[in-house]
């Protein structure tokens, strides 16, 4: 497969992130989500609903058209409701790019899970 065409999606994304339940409102969830990337993220602390954080591109190639899946969920971890949405731009290599996902609601905790993304030729970024 090669690097340029490579286009994954993680259909265990939802195995590999970590649930933070109990947290506070305002707290900042950090977990895997998906091989080669990890998410910090945090409910929107004023406005309309939404998560906001950062992807971390953990691999050595450029990233881009990152295309996350947010779930919100109840106390007992049952997602409630998911919602789809982008990370702004390419993200370098080691480097991190932020999203905001608007949901309809706030939960107790949040799963962000990266669902595909392409591989930037070298020299593209």
């Amino acid at each position: 497969m090669s690097m340029g065409t490579l286009r994954t999606v993680a259909s265990t994304a939802a195995a590999l992130a970590v649930i933070f339940l109990g947290a506070a409102a305002k707290a900042q969830y950090v977990a895997p989500a998906g091989p080669g990337f990890h998410v910090e993220s945090a409910p929107r602390p004023a406005g309309r609903p939404a998560v906001e954080g950062y992807v971390y591109n953990e691999r050595s190639v450029w990233v881009s058209d990152v295309r996350l899946r947010v779930e919100v969920l109840d106390a007992d971890g049952t997602t409630v409701e998911e919602a789809f949405g982008w990370v702004v731009g390419n993200v370098g290599p080691r480097g991190r790019g932020y999203f905001a996902v608007a949901v309809k609601r706030l939960g107790t905790a949040y799963r962000v899970s990266v669902v595909s993304f392409d591989v930037v030729p070298q020299g593209g970024a």
